[in-house]
């Protein structure tokens, strides 16, 4: 009941979302971990004036793995800087709580993603996950990226590497490829973001 509840109400959002949205944002995600380990990724960010909703599906050797529905307060700080915190929870029955800080520190700008999954079934891990950004360059169309998961005690993957971002109209294409430390793994990421 529950599950065919949250799918209502994520393509409710998909269909009317963006006639109620002043900002519909996005970023769909192909990549792999150099392993055979192939992820398809797509976030969808709905934007109010105050509010921000986020819906995510997650598919890792196509298989769904995880859908996600979340929203929060979208907060203006000082200095044109913008914290997003999300509150929901996942297909999976874990709680959500995350949040993205878009800042520009001398220019160069930053985005930070913190995504925390606490597991509401016994024996399962919470778990964290982490992405930074870091402008290169003054047009950002170099940026340097590291991404992190921990699950429970252990350290999933940290991934760190340049990414290419080429914009085109309203939609931006990017290329990141990474090198995980921990798993020692060459990888890399090909998407696609619009706004």
């Amino acid at each position: 009941m529950k599950k065919s509840m949250f799918l209502s109400i994520i393509l409710l959002l998909f269909a009317s979302g963006p006639s109620f949205a002043q900002g519909l944002s996005g970023e769909t995600e192909v990549g792999t971990d150099g392993n055979g380990e192939g992820f398809f990724s797509q976030y969808l960010f709905y934007d109010f004036k105050h509010v921000n909703v986020l819906t995510r599906y997650f598919w890792v050797n196509e298989v769904l793995q995880r859908g996600e529905f979340a929203v929060g307060p979208t907060l203006e700080l000082n200095n044109g800087n913008v914290l997003k915190l999300q509150f929901g929870s996942t297909t999976d029955k874990d709680v959500m709580i995350a949040g993205t800080l878009i800042a520009k520190v001398k220019g160069r700008g930053i985005l930070y993603i913190a995504d925390g999954k606490l597991a509401t079934q016994a024996g399962l891990p919470n778990t964290l996950y982490q992405k930074l950004f870091v402008s290169l360059t003054a047009n950002g169309t170099w940026q340097f990226r590291i991404e992190y998961l921990q699950v429970g005690d252990d350290q999933s993957f940290l991934r760190i590497g340049p990414e290419y971002q080429h914009k085109l109209n309203n939609k931006q294409l990017f290329i990141a490829p990474q090198f995980d430390p921990i798993r020692k793994q060459v990888g890399g990421q090909i998407g696609v973001r619009f706004f």
